[in-house]
């Protein structure tokens, strides 16, 4: 079986060679010999053997290195090797394992299990490297294409430093998005780059424009972004930033780029992807590679930090927010009525009668009913506004860039969806009401904490005149 076969011996101990050869030439193998790693390189590109056995310990290179390096090689990476080796640790099994060989064994192996591993290492080669490529192979300097495995060594030891280092801006999401930009505007040296961040709380588009550009790369991020999500309407859902913006309505012939885009899914709930839109092609393999790998590991800890987050905030039995959350928000958002004049308001809601729905029908059928409510009040409220429990069936919803009409218009407007519909549960279906209290943040009004209480005083008369109608407290 191994008659003819070429293989080559690579060990600085010419009494280990000479065992090998006579082993070999036993089964009429043609045996060539190298001193140490580095020769051992050449000879493999001047014979190209069916099969390399090596020493671990040599001076130059040693036998993991010889491994490894040839096994990177598109012209030798098929070459089964045995690594022969007097250490039998487990760390000389995992070098061995890293650096590609094909087989780890002990000298001093009996003969015939020697043969044994050689003849199936043979037999299961998968690929033969053909003869006018033999011929191409032998015209190369294997310095060169060490020269160049140091060189991609050094790319991706670097990127990989500068991937880790972006995970200290993970979590602080506006720092995160333009260290990202930053990093990508270094290697790519990009016309225009766009994130897409995609969560089950708000889906995001955060582009950067570099250089005038053309009008259709909006049509280009819409047809992206379809595909992504598999959303025809996904242009209309989603929030967009958008950096230099003024760059953009200055129409060029840079359209007709090279594009690069990588896209992530974790879980059904997260989705991101990266385009950058370059001028010159990428002109190392690696570092798409890298990148590509990089950033997924990247994006999954934002997602995990956020998803983290996210359950700290979220009421876990009707998805909206809690009230942690709320009175977080609203400090912040009176801070910017104070400093920019931006105006919101509040809706307080109380379900009537809950009690009642409980001892009727029990409580999981109330769940339904406030799990009901929350999901009734997104559909009608836009996805910027927010709604949260503030109590056991009380719950705030605030509402940007209203004056007081318009948010009795939507507290009406939940008030008569919420009246005419009802919640199936098991046989039964409930009816239920709900009174609001509406108010507004104006000068008069101090802190947030005042605008809460007139809220809860608008629902508190709501309550007490009727139920199931909209008050407003000034």
């Amino acid at each position: 079986m191994l008659e003819g076969k070429k293989i080559l011996v690579v060990d600085d101990s010419e009494i280990q060679r000479k065992n090998l050869r006579n082993i070999l030439q036993k089964y009429s193998v043609e045996v060539f010999e190298a001193e140490n790693g580095i020769e051992g390189i050449k000879k493999a590109f001047e014979v190209f053997p069916d099969l390399v056995i090596s020493d671990v310990v040599m001076p130059e290179l040693n036998g993991y290195g010889l491994s490894f390096l040839l096994k990177n090689n598109p012209y030798t990476s098929h070459i089964p090797i045995i690594i022969l080796t007097s250490q039998d640790s487990q760390i000389d099994k995992f070098w061995g394992e890293k650096s590609g060989c094909d087989r780890f064994l002990i000298k001093g192996i009996e003969e015939d299990k020697l043969i044994k591993n050689i003849e199936e290492l043979i037999t299961q080669k998968k690929t033969n490297i053909d003869e006018s490529t033999i011929i191409k192979a032998k015209k190369l300097n294997p310095q060169s294409f060490l020269l160049e495995l140091f060189d991609e060594t050094f790319k991706q030891n670097v990127l990989n430093k500068e991937l880790y280092n972006l995970h200290n801006y993970v979590g602080e999401d506006d720092d995160f998005i333009k260290k990202i930009f930053s990093f990508l505007a270094l290697l790519f040296d990009y016309i225009a780059c766009w994130i897409y961040k995609e969560s089950f709380q708000e889906n995001v588009l955060i582009l950067k424009i570099e250089k005038p550009f053309s009008l259709k790369l909006k049509n280009d991020i819409k047809e992206d972004l379809i595909k992504i999500t598999s959303d025809n309407s996904i242009f209309s859902k989603i929030k967009v930033r958008i950096f230099n913006k003024d760059l953009l309505s200055q129409n060029s012939d840079y359209f007709t780029l090279n594009k690069t885009q990588f896209s992530f899914s974790y879980e059904s709930e997260y989705k991101y992807s990266v385009c950058i839109y370059h001028k010159k092609k990428i002109k190392y393999p690696i570092v798409e590679k890298i990148l590509e790998s990089g950033l997924k590991v990247l994006f999954n800890v934002d997602r995990l930090i956020e998803k983290a987050y996210m359950l700290s905030i979220i009421d876990g039995l009707t998805g909206a927010f809690n009230r942690r959350y709320l009175e977080e928000i609203l400090k912040k958002d009176f801070d910017r009525f104070v400093r920019y004049n931006h105006i919101f308001s509040i809706i307080m809601m109380d379900i009537d009668h809950f009690k009642k729905i409980n001892d009727t029908y029990g409580h999981q059928a109330g769940d339904e009913v406030l799990k009901h409510l929350v999901k009734t009040v997104k559909n009608i409220i836009r996805s910027s506004d927010i709604i949260a429990r503030y109590g056991g069936e009380e719950f705030c919803v605030v509402i940007y860039g209203s004056k007081k009409d318009d948010a009795i218009y939507i507290a009406e407007r939940i008030r008569n969806i919420i009246k005419n519909s009802e919640v199936a549960f098991l046989d039964k279906k409930i009816k239920y009401t709900v009174s609001f209290g509406v108010s507004t943040v104006h000068k008069g009004i101090k802190n947030y904490e005042e605008l809460l209480r007139k809220a809860d005083t608008a629902l508190y008369r709501a309550k007490n005149s009727g139920r199931d109608r909209v008050e407003y407290e000034d």
